[in-house]
């Protein structure tokens, strides 16, 4: 990794293999982000290895909780801020179903494209798009009112 200054914002910024990882103003931010995707990340394994489905469900309602943390920080970036929306929606329009494996599985692969990826482009985006459509979740709760 290689130290040089960000010429958007001129605070010093960490490249590695030419590609911007973050200013460091923003250092704190991203590890926090990390952690509370990690700690929802958690909380699914624990909803994967939970025997009754009522352990799973408290376990996934602790899960939610996190992931609207991440709320505050959708600012950072607009592709984060659109991968949380997605995870959130796929959150709400679910609320009402039981989770299954499969879908557990889901997300926690795009939480951790997510949190490999924090200041991420619109091509992870996509793939974290892809990731929970292919899972059969719907997208497309804001938009059915």
């Amino acid at each position: 990794m290689e130290l040089t200054k960000c010429p958007e914002c001129g605070n010093f910024t960490c490249y590695h293999n030419g590609k911007c990882l973050y200013c460091f103003n923003q250092a704190k931010e991203v590890q926090e982000i990390k952690d509370i995707i990690q700690e929802a990340m958690d909380y699914l394994s624990d909803a994967l290895n939970a025997d009754e489905e009522i352990e799973r469900e408290s376990v996934i309602n602790l899960f939610a909780e996190s992931i609207f943390k991440l709320s505050v920080f959708m600012g950072i970036n607009k592709s984060l801020k659109d991968a949380i929306c997605l995870i959130q929606t796929a959150i709400e329009k679910q609320v009402k179903n039981v989770y299954e494996k499969d879908k557990i599985l889901s997300l926690k692969k795009a939480l951790a494209l997510i949190k490999d990826n924090i200041l991420m482009d619109e091509e992870t985006l996509d793939k974290c798009f892809d990731i929970l459509e292919d899972a059969r979740f719907d997208l497309n709760a804001p938009l059915a009112g």
